[in-house]
C-alpha cells in the first residue's frame, strides 16, 4: 500500500486579507508549509512542521509551531512573527517584530528595522510538538543574530527591552479555549532568557552559574528550578544550555557517567548566589 498523496493546498495559506486562519494540532503533522501574499491577516499554526516559507506578507501576525528545519521569511513588511525552529532565515524584510526560539544562529540578509525577542508561548500539546521537531526548549540561541549585510553605518536589527510582553503583539490570534493558548512568559514552554541582550548590562548584581545533574530527572528538575526562580523578581535568567558529558574531561569535572545529561543555567541579579543556593536546597 503506497503513501497517501499529499495535497499542497492543505499546507498553504495564500492571499488571505483581513481574516484569521488557524491550523490546529494534527492538521500539519510534520509537513512542509507555505504562507504567501497575505495582508492584515492573523495566522496561527499550532502544530509541528517540517519547514516553512513565509513570503510577501504585509501587516500580518503569524505564529509558527515547532519546525524541524528552517523558518524562512522573505519580502515581508510590518509583520509580527513568533516561531520556533532549528534554523531561522530572513531576507529582504522591513519592520518585523520577531519573538524567536532558534536552536542555531539566526541569520538575516538585506533586512531593516527588525526587532527580536524571546519566544514566549504555550498551548496544549506544544511541549510534545517540540519533542517531535527534535528541539530542546533549553537550547535557545535567539539573541545571537548573524547579519550577512552588516554595515557599520546602519543598524539592521535590535532587541526588545526586557519589559516587552508578547501578549501585546498577538492578541489577534485566537482559537478554541480547549487549546489553552497563552503568550505569557511565565507559562511559556521556552524559558524567557536575556541572552546577549545589551540591556542585560543594566541588571544590577552578580552572576551565578547553576549546574543541574539529576540523572533521568535532570530536564524536569531544571524546568522546576526555573519556575521556582521566577519568584525572585530581582533575578534574571541570562542563558540556558542542555548538553551531554561526551568527553573524559567533562565526566571527571562533573563526576558523571558518559553521555549524562547536564543543564547549565546562568542567572544575574542582586545576591544572586545566596538566593540561588537557598532555592537550590529544595532540589538537593
Amino acid at each position: 500500500m503506497g503513501k497517501e498523496k499529499v495535497n499542497p493546498s492543505d499546507y498553504t495559506i495564500a492571499n488571505v486579507k483581513y481574516d484569521t486562519v488557524i491550523k490546529k494540532p494534527g492538521e500539519i503533522a510534520g509537513q512542509q508549509f507555505i504562507v504567501e501574499n497575505c495582508e492584515f491577516a492573523n495566522i496561527g499554526l499550532f502544530d509541528y512542521i517540517n519547514t516553512i516559507t513565509i513570503d510577501d506578507c504585509n501587516n500580518c501576525s503569524i505564529f509558527v509551531g515547532p519546525t524541524i528545519g528552517s523558518v524562512v521569511l522573505r519580502n515581508c513588511i510590518s509583520c509580527r512573527l513568533m516561531c520556533c525552529s532549528q534554523q531561522f532565515r530572513s531576507r529582504d524584510c522591513k519592520n518585523i517584530e520577531i519573538f524567536l526560539y532558534c536552536a542555531t544562529q539566526p541569520a538575516i540578509e538585506s533586512c531593516y528595522d527588525l526587532t527580536f525577542g524571546c519566544f514566549s508561548a504555550n498551548y496544549k500539546g506544544l511541549e510534545e510538538h517540540f519533542k517531535k521537531a527534535n528541539l530542546c526548549v533549553l537550547n535557545n540561541n535567539w539573541t545571537n543574530i548573524y547579519d550577512f549585510t552588516l554595515n557599520d553605518e546602519e543598524q539592521h536589527w535590535t532587541l526588545f527591552s526586557n519589559s516587552v510582553k508578547a501578549d501585546d503583539y498577538f492578541s489577534g490570534i485566537t482559537c478554541d479555549d480547549e487549546l489553552e493558548l497563552s503568550f505569557n512568559w511565565m507559562t511559556s514552554v521556552v524559558p524567557k532568557t536575556l541572552g546577549s541582550m545589551p540591556t542585560a548590562n543594566g541588571v544590577n548584581g552578580e552572576l551565578c552559574l547553576i549546574m543541574v545533574i539529576a540523572g533521568d530527572e535532570t530536564h524536569k528538575t531544571a524546568l522546576n528550578l526555573i519556575k521556582e526562580m521566577q519568584n525572585e523578581t530581582e533575578l534574571v535568567l541570562m542563558k540556558t544550555k542542555e548538553f551531554h558529558s561526551v568527553t573524559t574531561e567533562s565526566q571527571l569535572m562533573f563526576g558523571v557517567e558518559a553521555n549524562q545529561m547536564i543543564i547549565a543555567l546562568l542567572y544575574k541579579g542582586r545576591d544572586c548566589v545566596k538566593k540561588s543556593q537557598n532555592i537550590g536546597k529544595g532540589f538537593s
